[in-house]
């Protein structure tokens, strides 16, 4: 047998056979990096989702996807390694890269490989061959055509997954919401925040759930460019179905945004997030929002309503006509204060829907009480009517005052519906009071910003204040408020009656 040539051919071969390995463990690795991608994703997505809720199982299964996708990278490095590529092949891509060699690079490994008789004509032109193809190799530059498509391929998909991945994970950080779950730090499935009631064993039988916001778990302000994140959780003593959060813009209809379905049975923590600028909300805008959830038996539990404001930044208050100080900004903060109260009632108002209070004479002292608070603010917005009007009585202020009207005939019929226990109509009619003043709010503030002339401070006005120290000028001036007021409130009651009319 001819024994194999030890020169240039040899290394040729060689080191085509090297590239071809390479590039067969560099589509493997391609193939290897979009599955471990692939799978990273998916457990990210399973964070973002809420499917998976405890750190511990979720590292366990990063940490498998790791040692398995090493142990994969060395078993295929091994394979490559120690795997012959046949020679025939690599003397067949090596002549197709250059016609020179002809067909004498394929009878050479031919004739290595099967060997010849040694008194063969053709053993005596074997150096020559050897030769021939030596000399074809040196003088060749052309590179070797070797299959690449599949490697580039591979890699391709790989770092296209990789990219993406990476952008899921900057954009919504799902390990840190893990992080922030009261259920991934807790140590048993049973510990939750929400303390279950005390009741006998008779009570324990019956059916009892809650649903609130735990973060923040009061009212806001925010500016337009603010994101808030809400942490919401659920608990029942049976096994809770779904879960929902709604929102509603200045007291308009409201909007339901779906929950991912409880994870454990009994219990279940979300972590939505508010962005105000996708609401396309303005300045003194106010988003009502709660939540809710419902069990397999159908009963549902309601979170507190809860309202999101959207305030001015403070260079926008200072540039009002006479700043925080000014008549203007007295009588904005005026209608903001009738719509906290206002907020405060519907508050309460669903609280005492959903509360189902048993006790009638408990049920109707919350009545009287909410409709007492009502006629408080109807008399209190009656009142910020007269004050407007007479301290601004040259200021183009009628749609503001038009829609103040509104909104006490609202009040009005909201006192009717609380002493009539007509709750749901009443809540309709406290939720479009509530929408009227701030309509009146926003009127008011745009007025301002277009004639901000018609809202600078009288000299006369700051006179009287000066002089108010006097006690006797004092009293007068009490003597004569209440006079502008009795008549103020009359002027109300004939503008409310043509209102009707």
């Amino acid at each position: 047998m001819i024994s194999r040539d030890p020169s240039f051919i040899e290394k040729r071969i060689q080191r085509t056979a090297i590239k071809i390995k390479w590039l067969a463990f560099l589509q493997k690795f391609g193939l290897l990096g979009s599955i471990t991608t692939f799978l990273f994703f998916l457990i990210g997505l399973s964070l973002h989702r809420g499917l998976m809720v405890r750190t511990g199982p979720a590292v366990g299964v990063v940490v498998l996807v790791i040692l398995g996708a090493l142990a994969t990278l060395i078993i295929f490095a091994i394979i490559e390694a120690s795997k012959k590529v046949d020679r025939t092949w690599l003397a067949r891509k090596l002549e197709e890269s250059d016609e020179a060699l002809l067909d004498s690079l394929n009878t050479v490994v031919f004739l290595q490989k099967g060997g010849m008789d040694p008194n063969s004509k053709v053993h005596w032109l074997y150096p020559r061959i050897v030769q021939q193809a030596s000399s074809a190799l040196k003088s060749s530059q052309k590179p070797v055509r070797l299959p690449v498509m599949g490697a580039l391929a591979q890699n391709g998909i790989f770092v296209a997954l990789l990219i993406g991945t990476i952008y899921f994970y900057h954009r919504f950080d799902p390990w840190e919401k893990l992080n922030a779950s009261p259920v991934a730090n807790n140590s048993s499935h049973d510990t939750v925040d929400i303390a279950l009631p005390d009741a006998n064993s008779l009570e324990q039988k019956a059916e009892w759930g809650e649903v609130r916001f735990t973060e923040p778990g009061h009212d806001l302000k925010v500016t337009k460019v603010d994101a808030v994140q809400f942490q919401i959780e659920a608990v029942s003593n049976q096994k809770l179905a779904s879960a929902e959060w709604l929102t509603a813009v200045n007291g308009n209809a409201e909007q339901t945004h779906a929950l991912p379905a409880p994870t454990e049975p009994k219990y279940a923590a979300y972590q939505p997030i508010l962005y105000v600028d996708e609401y396309h909300l303005n300045t003194w805008d106010v988003v009502t929002y709660y939540a809710r959830a419902a069990t397999e038996s159908g009963l549902s539990y309601s979170s507190d309503v809860y309202f999101l404001e959207v305030r001015p930044f403070r260079e926008d208050i200072l540039k009002m006509p006479g700043g925080n100080g000014g008549k203007a900004y007295n009588a904005l903060s005026q209608i903001t204060d009738l719509i906290n109260r206002q907020q405060n009632i519907v508050r309460q108002t669903y609280r005492h829907i959903a509360n189902r209070i048993d006790n009638a004479k408990m049920e109707t002292q919350d009545r009287e009480k909410l409709a007492s608070a009502e006629a408080d603010l109807s008399d209190a917005a009656k009142h910020l009517y007269a004050m407007m009007t007479v301290k601004m009585e040259n200021a183009p202020i009628g749609e503001a005052l038009d829609l103040l009207v509104k909104a006490d005939a609202s009040l009005s019929l909201a006192v009717g519906s609380l002493t009539a226990n007509q709750m749901t109509d009443a809540l309709n009619q406290e939720r479009e009071a509530l929408r009227q003043l701030i309509e009146t709010r926003k009127m008011f503030q745009k007025v301002v910003s277009d004639h901000p002339n018609d809202f600078k401070d009288d000299p006369a006005d700051e006179d009287s204040e000066s002089t108010s120290s006097n006690p006797d000028k004092k009293l007068q001036e009490m003597a004569e408020f209440r006079n502008e007021e009795k008549a103020a409130q009359e002027l109300v009651k004939g503008l409310i009656a043509r209102q009707k009319k």
